[in-house]
């Protein structure tokens, strides 16, 4: 075999090795972009859903009752949209709190259902960059579920 000969079938192998290096290498990062924004939409999710449980169960207790606690809302997300006419299998709509997640994933994360409409929402429409803890606190007013969000420091 001659010199030359070895040193093209070697630039041959190292330029096959790089590029499949650079194939593996941009698959795993969409992955974990991909990865990434569906743990924020999932911890969304579950910041909608306590909520919702606290407005539900202070609508159900009657006027007076209260429940606090604390949400983290993820980065890249706008939380606490009221939707009181959601979509939903038939002719009835729902009432839900939604949250408008990443933008790789296009579209929102919705909380369980609610009971009521009587719903009034106060400093709760997070924007995109106001992402971090909130305590929330969830009051029954005669009948109105009075619901206030405060981003912690």
């Amino acid at each position: 075999m001659n010199r030359g000969q070895s040193s093209v079938e070697f630039f041959f192998v190292i330029a096959f090795s790089f590029a499949l290096a650079a194939s593996i290498l941009a698959t795993a990062s969409s992955s974990l972009d991909t990865l990434s924004a569906l743990q924020r939409a999932s911890v969304a999710r579950a910041g909608l859903d306590s909520m919702a449980t606290w407005t539900n169960l202070v609508y159900l207790e009657g006027n007076g009752s209260v429940e606090t606690g604390r949400i983290f809302v993820p980065q890249a997300s706008a939380c606490f949209i009221l939707n009181t006419s959601f979509p939903q299998s038939g002719t009835n709509s729902q009432t839900v709190y939604q949250c408008d997640v990443d933008p790789l994933l296009n579209g929102r994360v919705n909380s369980r259902e609610l009971l009521t409409q009587s719903i009034n929402l106060t400093n709760c429409q997070v924007t995109v960059n106001e992402f971090g803890w909130y305590l929330v606190n969830v009051q029954n007013s005669n009948g109105v579920v009075n619901v206030n969000c405060n981003k912690e420091a």
